[in-house]
């Protein structure tokens, strides 16, 4: 019994969707194989149809794992790409033999069946140099938004919706078609909130978080597990809001506003120049981590987090970031709140 260069292909195709975390087209896939498009097309389409993989049609389409890694296994790879395993003729599926006194079938049965077993209990994310946590002994590091994300609503779309009505509508739609840059929205909307300190304390205490992050706090920390908060909005009400919860320790990446005759002072320390998404790059701040870690696990659910979670290897969204992720093919886990990232977490070894 051989596994066939078309399998081992096939493996290291999947292998390479699996690291890049992204819709690739076969262009990509090819030349990262050293392999012709043809014969690449051919493999890939095997892996399709065994729903191992979700093709894309079209201009910009591609190819992406249909799964996470850690739900597929090589035997349904080998499968794909070659049918089914036989290490004799007699075991193949299509052939009947006629010696049904046979003393060697149910030995070569018994060694064909260890090897399903084995290829069975081998996933992509098992594999080296897969980008895929597996083991506690990797460092990880965890960085999570914070509006919408571990509050229950953006907190500081919620300030100006109160004190802005329909001004705001204005000025976010000004961002969003490209008009001025999340500083500038800032700016204008922060300026036009009158509000002083004490009224908008207040109002921030009454804002909730996720009632599962307090637990996905302690279990990330009895894992060792560095957890940093990243986030477009402001350490005003992060630290507010945090001190409630008895969490005023964990560190965080924000903007910072401040109060300065009874007037809010905005500053931006993590600005990009070429991002006008965000006023608080989160893809610098991954940058930096990776200098640490070697597996960043993200956690948001906004447009501030599309450009990091094109840069982790774990991604945990919903929202605007879950169709975004869909849209571009880039591999997430899908939730509602922390108890599933808990759950994903507990399952798999993380935490």
């Amino acid at each position: 019994m051989q596994v066939t260069k078309r399998a081992e292909y096939a493996i290291l195709s999947a292998l390479y969707l699996a690291r890049s975390r992204r819709l690739c087209d076969i262009n990509e896939i090819a030349v990262s194989q050293n392999l012709s498009v043809s014969f690449t097309a051919k493999t890939l389409q095997g892996l399709t149809k065994a729903g191992i993989l979700i093709s894309r049609r079209g201009q910009g389409g591609g190819y992406f794992l249909a799964r996470p890694a850690d739900k597929i296994n090589l035997l349904e790879i080998i499968q794909a790409a070659e049918g089914p395993i036989a290490i004799s003729d007699c075991l193949k599926e299509d052939i009947a033999c006629n010696n049904r006194n046979c003393q060697l079938e149910p030995v070569l049965r018994q060694v064909q069946e260890l090897i399903h077993s084995k290829f069975e209990s081998i996933t992509l994310a098992d594999i080296p140099g897969s980008g895929v946590i597996s083991k506690k002994s990797s460092r990880p590091v965890i960085l999570c938004d914070f509006d919408g994300t571990i509050s229950k609503q953006d907190v500081s779309d919620t300030i100006f919706a109160k004190w802005l009505n329909h001004r705001w509508e204005e000025i976010d739609q000004e961002w969003h078609d490209g008009k001025i840059s999340m500083v500038e929205l800032y700016e204008e909307c922060w300026t036009l909130v009158n509000v002083d300190k004490t009224e908008l304390l207040d109002f921030i205490d009454k804002i909730e978080i996720d009632p599962y992050f307090e637990e996905f706090v302690q279990k990330s920390r009895s894992s060792n597990i560095p957890i940093y908060l990243v986030s477009d909005g402001f350490d005003f009400y992060i630290e507010q809001i945090m001190g409630r919860y008895g969490l005023s320790d964990l560190k965080y990446y924000s903007n910072h506003l401040s109060f300065a005759g009874g007037r809010p002072v905005l500053e931006f320390n993590n600005q990009h120049p070429d991002c006008t998404l965000c006023a608080n790059c989160k893809k610098f701040i991954i940058g930096r981590k990776r200098r640490d870690a070697d597996y960043i696990i993200y956690i948001g659910n906004g447009l501030s987090d599309r450009c990091a979670a094109e840069h982790a290897d774990l991604i945990f969204a919903k929202d605007s970031l879950l169709r975004h992720c869909e849209e571009k093919g880039i591999s997430c886990v899908p939730y509602e709140h922390f108890g599933e990232i808990i759950e994903y977490m507990k399952e798999r070894s993380i935490i």
